[in-house]
């Protein structure tokens, strides 16, 4: 279904609406998120849906949003492709494992429309706690550096550092602090 979905959508913008399934997280200028999506639409044409897809928004400042929100997205849908080599990282498994193949990637925040109705009281509460947190202790550092201490105290992920700090790291036998461990995902 998936790649049939791909095929027809081909490289041209389909409207997803759905519901928010996992924390949207923001990172060097991508929104992600997981999207349960109940109706695809493109041209005046609706189709019911029923699956999971891997959503990144282009944005520089994110808008807020928290799980279990409903959302309209036009996004171009990619179906992820298998490995080119044995050491290559599997990410069509990863997201296999989480009950999808397709990515969708908006490169506008402008087509991601909020449903007006509030988002679930709990969910927006968590997030707006976990956003002071992380915000508090962020604040007043470089912006490399923000995202390292976000990521050591909390476990958010870090796709990259600066070979030099890096190479730091690795010298001072400190490299263990930069994976995530049980109390961070906790937290």
């Amino acid at each position: 279904l998936s790649a049939r979905l791909v095929a027809e959508a081909g490289p041209d913008p389909i409207t997803l609406t759905g519901r928010i399934a996992s924390l949207p997280g923001y990172q060097r200028g991508h929104l992600r998120f997981m999207l349960e999506v109940s109706q695809v639409s493109r041209d005046g044409l609706t189709a019911e849906s029923d699956g999971l897809c891997y959503v990144y928004v282009k944005t520089d400042q994110p808008p807020l949003l928290f799980y279990g929100d409903r959302i309209d997205v036009q996004a171009v849908l990619e179906e992820v492709a298998p490995p080119c080599n044995f050491g290559q990282f599997d990410y069509r498994r990863y997201l296999l494992q989480r009950g999808t193949v397709l990515t969708a990637y908006c490169a506008n925040a402008e087509w991601l429309v909020r449903d007006p109705a509030p988002p679930p009281w709990l969910a927006a509460t968590l997030s707006r706690i976990r956003l002071v947190l992380t915000s508090t202790l962020s604040r007043g550092l470089p912006p490399g550096l923000a995202e390292l201490a976000v990521s050591v105290v909390y476990g958010d992920k870090i796709t990259d550092l600066p070979r030099d700090l890096e190479e730091r790291f690795r010298r001072a036998g400190l490299t263990h602090i930069l994976v995530a461990s049980g109390t961070q995902v906790s937290l």
